[in-house]
């Protein structure tokens, strides 16, 4: 069965091209042998709903960037682990 992450991609800032693997709620997920585990009640099920989640994000971002927040600018998309 596959499962789905949201890659986030720093674009900017002092982090800029750092890729982190988010879960449900926005954690981290761990690289290595824990992706390959079996599937997670915090991974997502559809590529539907991790596009869903990804684009929210997006949009959430470039309006923390448009009031002037100190958020890195990060683009979030949906990525395919298993």
């Amino acid at each position: 069965m596959k499962r789905y992450l949201i890659k986030a991609t720093i674009t900017g800032g002092e982090h800029k091209g750092k890729i982190y693997l988010l879960r449900k709620g926005g954690y981290v997920a761990a690289r290595g042998s824990e992706l390959q585990s079996p599937l997670s009640a915090d991974d997502y099920y559809t590529e539907t709903r991790a596009k869903a989640v990804a684009t929210s994000w997006n949009k959430q971002n470039e309006f923390y960037q448009s009031i002037g927040s100190c958020v890195e600018p990060t683009k979030y998309e949906a990525m395919e682990v298993a």
